[in-house]
């Protein structure tokens, strides 16, 4: 066999490891009478006595410096008419490199995208496989690194956020930042198409972590893949939100029993599957939160958000058996108090919060208890709780009981009632009529008594009766 393979060695210690990678390659092709020609930047590979064309392949920052740009239209030309490509790391330093003081379009990474794209490499492949000799430097709890792990994970890499318009400009006097997450049906299904495929020859699993719960790209992805899973009968396929994977995908990858000190694949096991439900994966999340004393801002504001996006979805009395066996109600009352002190909320967290007010369990104290957040939801930006109850996609049902709830526990507060009241009414000739129906009638119901409030509309429609 002989192929052509172009090589970028990029930046950094990129040259360093494609070198030896090289090196690797040559054994195998003297050992099986292969041959391969190497395009590359230097002229290591005269060592082997190999036929090399010399020209020059480069990407990242050392293409900048040559090039004044991260990738040039020629390198693509040449990777395109290559079989294979072997790349290094791309980048440097992103606090004192000058390559980051360039427009975006111009840094290391922009190169990167720029060939994911040109040669439509669309599925990453990370195999996750410990040896035992190296079973001492794995970060996981011996109980799980000792029966050793298998899994590969793939990942789509030319679609979604990366590739999504994005600008930066000033909204009403702010400086704001816009990146699009988007994906199209073709996108999703080429990806499940690969991951079915791969699995069809592994364990005939597959597990797809998206977020359902919050993204409208996520949910298309779920119903894409279901229907790819639907041609590979064989496959078992399992779906698993982002929040709670990386805390639980270690757990529930297959076990396999080491044979003098070697991987037995033969002989591998499926383990039992540990189900990750929302409240569970809320529950870690807000853990995290209140216990964990080094969280970075992103982690901090990661955490946050996937606790109330999970709201909607929690069974409150799941969460109870999470807490402590003498008080079993630690746990609830426990994140109940943490969202009460979070004000001021986000306009998506006041949202959640509302759509959460028909979560499973929530009943009894823990009604009552959700009823004081929903007001402070309310308190917190009077203006956006009612817009939010305008919002597409919730059922009128849940906007009823949201109203309801509010104003039951808004009673509490007449300060802060009063002062919800007067914005509302500063804000209605500026709602649209969706949001004004809503916001007409969730004044309507903070502004009535509490016992008379069962003769009330449970809709903007019956405002007019």
């Amino acid at each position: 066999m002989e192929k052509n393979i172009a090589v970028i060695k990029g930046d950094g210690i990129g040259p360093e490891i494609v070198t030896e990678a090289m090196k690797v390659l040559d054994k195998v092709a003297a050992k099986y009478g292969h041959k391969f020609n190497y395009e590359v930047l230097d002229r290591v590979g005269q060592v082997y006595g190999h036929s090399f064309s010399y020209t020059e392949i480069l990407m990242g920052g050392c293409s900048i410096d040559a090039n004044g740009v991260p990738l040039t239209d020629e390198t693509i030309g040449r990777c395109k008419d290559s079989d294979a490509v072997l790349m290094g790391s791309i980048g440097g330093d992103t606090t004192k490199s000058p390559w980051y003081k360039l427009p975006a379009n111009l840094r290391p990474e922009a190169g990167l995208l720029k060939i994911r794209k040109s040669l439509g490499l669309f599925a990453n492949l990370r195999p996750c496989l410990l040896f035992s000799e190296l079973a001492s430097a794995c970060p996981l709890k011996t109980e799980i690194s000792e029966k050793g792990f298998d899994m590969l994970i793939m990942r789509e890499l030319t679609g979604g956020l990366y590739f999504g318009e994005r600008h930066t400009g000033e909204v009403d006097g702010v400086v704001t930042a816009v990146d699009t997450l988007s994906y199209n049906e073709k996108e999703i299904r080429r990806i499940a198409v690969k991951a079915f495929d791969v699995a069809m020859k592994r364990r005939k699993k597959v597990t797809s972590v998206d977020k359902a719960n919050v993204l409208d790209s996520s949910r298309l992805w779920r119903k894409v893949v279901e229907e790819v899973a639907k041609d590979y009968p064989e496959v078992k396929l399992e779906h698993m939100l982002d929040a709670g994977n990386t805390a639980y995908a270690p757990n529930n990858v297959s076990i396999f029993p080491l044979v003098n000190g070697e991987p037995d694949f033969s002989a591998r096991q499926e383990p039992e599957r540990e189900e990750v439900s929302a409240t569970r994966q809320a529950y870690i999340a807000w853990n995290q939160l209140v216990t964990n004393n080094n969280l970075s801002a992103e982690e901090t504001y990661q955490y946050r958000r996937d606790v109330f996006s999970l709201l909607p979805d929690m069974d409150w009395g799941e969460l109870g058996q999470m807490g402590s066996a003498e008080n079993p109600d630690d746990a609830i009352f426990g994140l109940m108090t943490w969202l009460e002190n979070q004000p001021p909320y986000s306009s998506a967290e006041i949202l959640w919060v509302l759509m959460g007010c028909t979560a499973q369990g929530l009943d009894g104290a823990y009604a009552e208890r959700y009823a004081d957040l929903l007001a402070r939801a309310l308190f917190s930006d009077p203006v956006v709780f009612a817009r939010a109850l305008a919002t597409e996609g919730v059922d009128a049902q849940t906007k009823y009981l949201a109203i309801s709830n509010t104003s039951y526990g808004a009673d509490l507060y007449p300060a802060e009632l009063n002062t919800t009241l007067n914005t509302l009414d500063g804000y209605m000739s500026v709602f649209t009529d969706a949001e004004r129906g809503w916001a007409e009638l969730l004044r309507l119901y903070l502004a009535t008594p509490v016992n008379e409030r069962n003769q009330l509309p449970d809709s903007p429609a019956g405002l007019s009766q």
